[in-house]
């Protein structure tokens, strides 16, 4: 540092020193994506700034600095901050992604009472992609059918999703009876999943009708859900 001071005609002015320092930099950092369990897909660790996931993934941030670090924030491109946890001179925290945005990586040092701040940080692009929704389609029988004097009858449905299946069920009420009372509310039967890890897979079940006491002209209402 440099110490100066003013003087005139023998009088001196209190003494001030000058300390110089740097703005800290970011000397590495790690970005690891840990995508949601049920996809089965593995944590991998970025190399450059393009990340691409499922929504829901958890992105893990880690820095190092060149000096001790007081604060750090991932600065995402709306304005809002997302503190990370500080120890010496390394920053750790994770987030959720949830949309499309960008970010940058900020740290901060105190000197002399002031907050320093990295310059120059580089830009994070975040691309997420929505996980879709599981699809259906019952294949066998694909019309209004007569079950007289049929004891089983043979669904045949078509599954399909993009990271396979948890639970699939057949849901099906007594819509209209000439000798008795209607269902108001569906009732439900799982139906046995054999490979819940395929993506697109066709699953037949047969269902016994003789639990349902059907009589002449009784009408049953059903469909199934994956």
């Amino acid at each position: 540092g440099t110490i100066y001071w003013f003087e005139y005609k023998g009088v001196h002015s209190n003494e001030y020193k000058i300390s110089l320092t740097n703005r800290p930099l970011i000397k590495s950092s790690k970005i690891t994506v840990y995508p949601p369990a049920y996809t089965k897909l593995p944590s991998r660790v970025i190399d450059g700034t393009e990340i691409s996931t499922i929504a829901g993934s958890r992105i893990y941030v880690e820095i190092e600095g060149s000096d001790d670090v007081t604060k750090s924030y991932v600065l995402f491109s709306d304005g809002t901050p997302f503190r990370l946890d500080v120890s010496g001179k390394n920053a750790l925290g994770s987030f959720t992604a949830s949309k499309n945005e960008t970010f940058k990586l900020n740290i901060t040092k105190d000197f002399n009472g002031k907050e320093l701040t990295n310059l120059n940080s580089q830009e994070y692009q975040l691309r997420v992609y929505p996980d879709e929704y599981p699809k259906i389609s019952v294949i066998e029988p694909n019309y209004e059918m007569s079950v007289q004097g049929q004891k089983e009858v043979t669904i045949r449905s078509r599954i399909t999703d993009d990271f396979g299946f948890t639970k699939m069920r057949l849901a099906y009420k007594l819509s209209k009876s000439k000798y008795g009372m209607t269902d108001k509310d569906y009732k439900y039967m799982d139906i046995p999943l054999k490979n819940t890890d395929a993506t697109g897979v066709e699953v037949p079940f047969v269902w016994n009708l003789s639990g349902l006491n059907l009589g002449t002209e009784d009408e049953v209402e059903y469909f199934v859900e994956i």
